[in-house]
């Protein structure tokens, strides 16, 4: 019985929304903030809230992951709206 290829999953885009994300990870962990919009900051800085929880032991790791990944899904989703 021949056995079955992996299909290769694409890459993701260069420029898609979650390379933003990416890009709003590393500016959270930056003194000075850059103009961002309304939404953006919202998340940024609850990217700096998990992380100091996490600093400050309040929180594990993995919780801390599953915090950023749930700022993020909301970012993504376009949350935040008033």
């Amino acid at each position: 019985m021949a056995k079955r290829k992996k299909k290769a999953e694409p890459a993701p885009p260069p420029h898609g929304p979650n390379q933003r994300a990416k890009e709003l990870n590393h500016i959270a962990c930056q003194k000075e903030l850059p103009e961002l919009s309304e939404n953006e900051l919202a998340y940024v800085n609850g990217i700096r809230w998990t992380l100091r929880r996490y600093q400050r032991h309040e929180i594990c790791a993995n919780q801390a992951r599953a915090e950023q990944r749930l700022w993020q899904i909301a970012y993504l989703q376009g949350g935040w709206k008033k």
